[in-house]
């Protein structure tokens, strides 16, 4: 494929992305992008060839999410997932407005007022509750909201949290999941997580990783000083170092296309992340070049990335920067794909 056309798939598969909001989503923008890498003219086309690959199986679109919402509140009133109509479901308010089930919570408006010309606030009366949100990641978010819902607080004992993600990582789900169904027994209450998509983030486990995850290779100073900074922090908290960097051949066919293209692409997002990381006056413990992530890594490295936001568990070369700031700002120093709303 030619640079223009491999260019223009990014842009029809993510030309949404918080439209309305930011500057047009065109070729134009994600030429600027790519431009940047300080890699020659044929590894900048493979890096928009893999773009373009894991947005095709990881972009969710405006169309995809109401799709996906339409089909769980149909199959809402099936045994499986709580034998109740859409409209006796109390919907979960956990969060805050501009944060994603805010975001997530409007759509299904939308799609109520089309299925049955009413809205979220005014459904309910059921033993059923119903968790929306966009993705699981840590499953911190997800963990924390259960707890500290007032609505749950008063539930009565019987009561089904179905919750429902557009996509989840298996390792934050599996940790999360215990200690939400160790906190609802306690209740009488049980949770039915369902998803449309189950993703693997097992760094050592035998599957095809679902996350960005770089080798090692010697030679860059700034990542080198990552690491040197994170066995520090790691120290200074007494956590033992993880292994920070892949060492197996794993190529997960959802993300790349070949190992040969993965090895560009991760290294490339290494470099910058490690650049943006080491230019920042006082980075945060889960600042990291491959994403956001409390424990000691490189970065979460998801893929995933929704039409009204991007997590910062993506990598940072993605994400990372606000050119507004200047060239002489941290945040100035790189032109975001995907500019991120906080």
């Amino acid at each position: 494929m030619k640079r223009a056309e491999l260019i223009e798939r990014i842009v029809q598969i993510a030309g949404d992305y918080r439209k309305g909001e930011i500057a047009a989503f065109d070729a134009k923008h994600v030429e600027k992008w790519v431009e940047q890498f300080p890699l020659s003219r044929e590894h900048q086309n493979v890096i928009l060839l893999e773009v373009g690959h894991m947005l095709a199986n990881f972009y969710i679109s405006r169309d995809i999410a109401k799709g996906n919402l339409t089909r769980l509140f149909k199959s809402m009133s099936t045994e499986q997932m709580g034998n109740c109509s859409i409209k006796d479901v109390n919907f979960l308010r956990t969060q805050e407005a501009g944060k994603s089930q805010h975001e997530i919570l409007l759509l299904a408006d939308e799609l109520l007022q089309e299925m049955h010309g009413t809205e979220t606030q005014n459904c309910g009366g059921s033993k059923i509750f119903l968790y929306l949100d966009d993705c699981l990641y840590s499953g911190s978010k997800w963990r924390w909201d259960i707890k500290k819902s007032a609505q749950l607080a008063e539930a009565k004992n019987g009561a089904t949290i179905v919750s429902y993600h557009f996509d989840i990582y298996n390792g934050g789900y599996q940790y999360s999941k215990k200690e939400i169904d160790t906190y609802l027994s306690k209740k009488g209450a049980i949770i039915k997580p369902f998803r449309s998509v189950h993703c693997n983030s097992d760094r050592f486990g035998k599957n095809d990783l679902d996350i960005i995850w770089p080798k090692y290779v010697a030679g860059s100073s700034q990542v080198d000083e990552f690491v040197k900074r994170s066995n520090e922090y790691c120290k200074s908290v007494n956590w033992t170092p993880r292994s920070l960097f892949r060492t197996k051949e794993i190529v997960s066919r959802n993300v790349f296309t070949s190992s040969v293209s993965q090895q560009i692409v991760e290294q490339a997002f290494l470099a910058v992340g490690a650049k943006m990381f080491c230019a920042a006056q006082n980075p945060a413990p889960s600042v990291r070049p491959m994403g956001f992530e409390k424990i000691a890594t490189i970065g979460f490295g998801t893929p995933i990335v929704t039409w009204r936001n991007i997590a910062n568990n993506c990598p940072l070369a993605l994400w990372y920067g606000d050119p507004s700031l200047g060239c002489n700002h941290p945040l100035g120093m790189w032109y975001p794909l995907f500019p991120r709303k906080i």
